[in-house]
């Protein structure tokens, strides 16, 4: 992943910004890394769907706010899970964590991911939370 600034001075302008779309990346990779599990999966194993490159949340929500029904935008993928914003209906956005494995596999190795589920999840939950304090200082 490569590193963006969190914060960011303009000396000049005289003024102060905080990314936090790359803080929620940074610490959900920290802490899978303190685990040792993956942190991210090439985009040629999924060449439909990559993962989005938004700098800052401002491009995110326009993103976002732009999906067509049916349509998804990838936020972190690694071996096991997938965060994504899908655009179910036009009524219906969920902001979703999605296990990689499926079928038998997923019965199989449902508790040797669960740690790993559980970070994942937190995480999925913190950026919502970003998501819905950024609404709330729109209105």
């Amino acid at each position: 992943m490569p590193k963006t600034n969190v914060i960011s001075v303009d000396f000049q302008g005289k003024s102060l910004k905080f990314n936090p779309l790359q803080v929620w990346k940074e610490r959900l990779s920290v802490e899978l890394e303190a685990h040792n599990y993956s942190t991210s999966l090439p985009n040629r194993y999924f060449p439909d769907a990559p993962v989005d490159d938004s700098p800052d949340l401002y491009t995110l929500n326009t993103k976002v706010a732009s999906l067509e029904p049916t349509k998804r935008i990838v936020l972190f993928r690694n071996l096991h899970f997938m965060i994504s914003f899908h655009q179910q209906t036009e009524e219906t956005l969920l902001l979703e964590t999605t296990a990689l494995a499926t079928g038998i596999d997923a019965l199989l190795l449902v508790n040797k991911f669960q740690k790993e589920r559980k970070i994942v999840e937190k995480h999925a939950n913190y950026l919502l939370q970003i998501f819905l304090l950024e609404e709330n200082d729109d209105e």
